[in-house]
């Protein structure tokens, strides 16, 4: 069976049900052009489709549907605070030797090399999220800068402090 001459069939009922998560008709179409597309891939790969035309239909809703809310959440994710317009640059193709700040504005250079020691250990992604987290700036807007979730620059900064008592502890 053909996966896609199935979708063009019911084009008009999987649009009107996409129309009740949104009401932007680009959005919509937009959507169902990413699931014809999709759906063609794995038409090429050999794969079939089995199954009552209402199994197929409901498979397609599903895709459309998903496709479509997919779409809608990076909409809702990129939507830039009205009250917070400031912007910070952030230059990702900065070599790995310009991250590590020498610490010197530390009394102590047991510290310092200590925490040069564990930022030549990160990755850059969590350099970036550590170093932005202690200038303050909220979670939200690293995951937005860093085009990342929430979670994902929660468990980066987590992790760069664990990585950050692990190089102290080593000399106990």
């Amino acid at each position: 069976m053909d996966i896609c001459k199935k979708l063009i069939e019911f084009e008009d009922e999987l649009k009107a049900d996409m129309k009740y998560l949104s009401n932007d008709n680009d959005l919509i179409l937009d959507s169902f052009q990413d699931a014809y597309i999709k759906l063609h891939g794995y038409g090429e790969k050999r794969k079939k489709f089995y199954g009552t035309d209402a199994s197929i239909k409901s498979l397609l809703k599903f895709v459309c549907k998903n496709i479509l809310i997919d779409k809608l959440r990076k909409i809702q994710r990129d939507k830039i605070d009205p009250i917070d317009n400031t912007y910070t640059f952030i230059d990702y193709n900065t070599p790995e030797d310009y991250l590590i700040e020498n610490e010197q504005a530390l009394d102590d250079p047991y510290v310092a090399k200590k925490l040069n020691d564990a930022f030549s250990k990160m990755s850059h992604e969590m350099y970036m999220t550590y170093k932005l987290r202690q200038k303050g700036i909220r979670f939200k807007d690293i995951a937005y800068l860093t085009d990342t979730s929430m979670s994902t620059s929660l468990g980066r900064n987590r992790h760069a402090r664990i990585r950050i008592e692990n190089e102290f502890k080593e000399d106990k």
